[in-house]
């Protein structure tokens, strides 16, 4: 896992992540390993938002566009920064970590608001987490197979019963197979 995606997984309240997704799985990865249920997570994509995403965002996930480049930049919980220009660097200096949020802030602003565009492939991940699913593997096991922790097996899990629409994991396998996903 990349030093942002270790950063994510430890956010409580809110993480602000800024950077030129130019490709799909880029936002896909980030989406993936997004933080935990109840974390505000709010994207500034520097690109046009790519199509064709293959996870869709978590509830409290906003996401917006701004036409103007700039260096990847998380922040978690507005105590902790990554700034990846160059040689990445973290920092929890409070005056440091409060301009780089305010920078955040000021082109979040000025942003335009764009709903992710989603296809209706699953990636291969996601394929065989829902095949595991259907051999009745719970999600400690099928994380095991997968190579990822189990609540990333029931976020993928919770995204893919949003997608298909399925109010329970017995529907999902119905969509599935339905929307050939396995």
């Amino acid at each position: 896992m990349t030093e942002a995606g270790l950063l994510l997984a430890r956010a409580t309240r809110e993480a602000l992540v800024m950077g030129p997704f130019r490709e799909p799985a880029q936002l896909d990865r980030l989406l993936a390993t997004c933080p935990a249920p109840g974390v505000r997570l709010r994207v500034l994509c520097t690109h046009p938002v790519p199509r064709g995403w293959a996870v869709a965002p978590p509830p409290a996930t906003e996401i917006r566009v701004i036409d103007i480049a700039y260096p990847w930049l998380t922040v978690i919980d507005r105590k902790t920064a990554l700034i990846a220009a160059g040689e990445p660097r973290t920092t929890s200096v409070p005056a440091i970590v409060a301009a780089l949020t305010g920078q955040f802030a000021r082109r979040w602003e000025h942003a335009a608001e764009q709903a992710p565009p989603l296809s209706d492939e699953v990636t291969e991940e996601q394929r065989t987490i829902l095949t595991c699913l259907a051999e009745g593997l719970d999600d400690v096991e099928t994380a095991v197979r997968v190579g990822v922790t189990s609540d990333q097996v029931a976020h993928h899990i919770a995204v893919l019963m949003g997608r298909a629409g399925a109010r329970n994991r017995f529907e999902l396998g119905i969509h599935s197979i339905k929307r050939r996903w396995i």
